[in-house]
Order: C-alpha cells, then structure tokens, then sequence
C-alpha cells in the first residue's frame, strides 16, 4: 500500500507548534504520527510532503510536488497519533481524527494516552 501524508492548508492554525515542525511531527502522547505510521505500516510505501516554506529545512518534498494518483490512501499531517487512527488506516478510511488547533495538543493527550502507552508497551522495545 502506498500512504501519502500531505500539511494541508489549516496547518497554520497550529502555529506556534508548527512553526519549526512539520504537522506529522507534533508529539502526541508518546508518538507522532510520522513514527506511528512507519511502526504501523513497516513494509508499505509512505510519503511525507510539507508546506512550501518548510521543504529547504527538512528533507521532504514540498506539497507542490505531491503526486496523489498513484497512491492508496491519503492522510492529513495533523491526525492524532493513535490506535484508533490507525485501525481507519487499515480499514481505508482516511477521515481521521484531526488536531485543529494547538490547546488540542493537550486535549488528545489525555485522551490516548493510556492507548498509546499500552500500545508502546506491546512493542517489546519498551521497559516497563
């Protein structure tokens, strides 16, 4: 499967978290979705693409050249690192649960904290 993960255009209304990162890597309760995906999805082709003004400091593309017609599912930057996220991944789904504003950082914080901890746990690359 071939995931694409694009910053779409309210990406800004995150600032200030987003001002130095991409969307994909806000922390969230132990994971960003970047690190989730890739841990999720290990044999499967997935992209990242980031807003124009961010493309020179990291090593992604810019949006600008994101193709979207040869991929499976495409997936916002500013969905919650979760499980259930990832389970509407697998499903197809890609309406996602979404951080829209940076207060929320907190809010899904508490809310998969203890799903994001078990699910680190069940890794094995963890010490309880």
């Amino acid at each position: 499967m071939k995931i694409l993960v694009f910053e779409d255009n309210h990406v800004i209304d995150l600032n200030p978290i987003t001002l130095t990162r991409p969307a994909f890597q806000i922390p969230v309760a132990g994971w960003t979705l970047e690190k989730f995906l890739k841990m999720n999805f290990p044999d499967d082709e997935i992209e990242f693409y980031v807003r124009d003004e961010m493309a020179p400091f990291f090593n992604y593309p810019s949006i600008n050249q994101m193709d979207s017609k040869n991929c499976d599912i495409l997936i916002n930057a500013r969905s919650v690192p979760s499980p259930a996220n990832i389970m509407k991944i697998k499903a197809g789904d890609s309406h996602t649960d979404l951080i829209e504003y940076p207060h929320q950082v907190i809010i899904w914080h508490k809310r998969v904290c203890v799903e994001n901890l078990e699910f680190m746990l069940g890794t094995k690359k963890w010490i309880k």
